[in-house]
């Protein structure tokens, strides 16, 4: 399914890695600053350091010790898609991973259905965890495959 949301947002009938490098990194500015916007609506400190994972329903948990732990749990409770844009941009790290331990080339094309089947036996659904301040800033990727954001 990313493979074909990546050929559709970018007008193309085959994509390459680097397409779907250009889409994940389109996906990452949007969710950050859909995170950015909201937590700042939310009124909570753009210093406020919170980590988020997907738990066994899909859904973000959030992990922090800050005082508005509860408005940012509140913020990600009433957003459900931003669950699914994780998943997304998770997806496509771990599928760039994997690409570059098999070795697969940056530029060659392929159609969505190929991707969709390549992707399918390259990427692992493993947990991954994404440390955050609500300045929504994303940082670099953590060892789990998770994302590390700043404000």
């Amino acid at each position: 399914a990313l493979a074909e949301a990546a050929a559709k947002d970018l007008g193309q009938s085959s994509i390459t890695f680097n397409d779907l490098l250009i889409h994940r990194d389109k996906l990452t500015e949007d969710f950050s600053a859909k995170i950015k916007e909201g937590l700042k609506k939310a009124g909570v400190a753009e210093n406020a350091d919170f980590r988020i994972a997907l738990n066994e329903n899909g859904e973000i948990d959030v992990m922090s010790n800050h005082p508005d732990k509860e408005k940012i749990k509140k913020f990600f409770k009433e957003n459900p898609d931003l669950a699914k844009d994780y998943q997304h941009i998770e997806a496509l790290n771990q599928l760039e991973q994997s690409r570059k331990t098999q070795n697969y080339n940056l530029n060659s094309s392929y159609t969505p259905g190929k991707f969709t089947s390549m992707a399918s036996a390259m990427i692992q659904q493993s947990p991954t965890t994404m440390a955050i301040t609500a300045g929504g800033n994303l940082a670099s990727i953590l060892q789990g495959g998770g994302l590390y954001a700043r404000a």
